[in-house]
């Protein structure tokens, strides 16, 4: 853990530029075709290698976004620093919860994720933990802002005497199941549908975790009001 935090404190990532870039509209009749046009169908690792598909595509204000993820009972992640990982690896080591634990971040046409939200096990332990890195994009379905993303959970397995790694479970489609049924509990959706992104695949997460996914993404509209 101190390693991985001294690297990506001595290792800025990188910056979006200050302009924002023009926004490109897409609307509900053909979203599914032109998306990934405009963007990556696979998310990249610190060195750009291929790993995990885009599993989850949300459409809404950032403030419905912010609101829905609330009510379905994720939490935004701390960002990652020297102090928020020490307090990670202590909950770690004595197996007591962190809710807004920091994460590694993932990345996607080289971009860092803007967002991460996550959810406690029954376990409530810093050890695992439901995960989502989300990403901005500038296309818009119908004028609301579209955002991708990827979701699976965190496990933990013992190298010694409670120190522990992290891996994730291989079935990811669960993940993206089990967090759109958390959204439609909230107040927010107002529609779904599946999108194919892949054919059905295995492959290596940043860790090198072993997963498997049949390779459909699910779009989720909101509208909080």
């Amino acid at each position: 853990m101190a390693g991985v935090i001294v690297f990506f404190l001595t290792h800025p990532l990188v910056a979006r530029e200050a302009v924002s870039p023009k926004l490109i509209a897409l609307n509900g009749s053909d979203f599914d075709t032109r998306l990934f046009d405009h963007l990556p169908r696979f998310t990249e690792d610190v060195t750009g290698a291929q790993i995990e598909p885009i599993n989850m595509i949300v459409v809404g204000s950032e403030a419905d976004l912010n609101r829905a993820f609330r009510e379905a009972g994720w939490v935004a992640a701390a960002p990652l620093s020297i102090k928020s990982g020490l307090k990670l690896a202590l909950a770690e080591l004595r197996n007591r919860a962190y809710p807004d634990a920091p994460g590694l971040p993932a990345f996607l046409g080289g971009l860092p994720n803007d967002k991460t939200f996550e959810r406690p096990t029954d376990q409530n332990s810093a050890r695992e933990r439901h995960h989502l890195h989300l990403w901005t994009t500038n296309l818009t379905d119908n004028g609301l802002a579209v955002w991708v993303g990827t979701v699976h959970l965190d496990l933990s397995g013992t190298l010694y005497r409670g120190v522990t790694y992290h891996e994730i479970a291989p079935d990811v489609d669960r993940e993206r199941d089990a967090l759109t049924k958390d959204l439609q509990r909230s107040s927010c959706v107002v529609a779904n549908q599946v999108i194919d992104v892949t054919p059905s695949m295995q492959g290596k997460n940043i860790l090198h975790d072993f997963f498997f996914t049949d390779g459909k993404a699910v779009q989720i509209v909101l509208n909080c009001s």
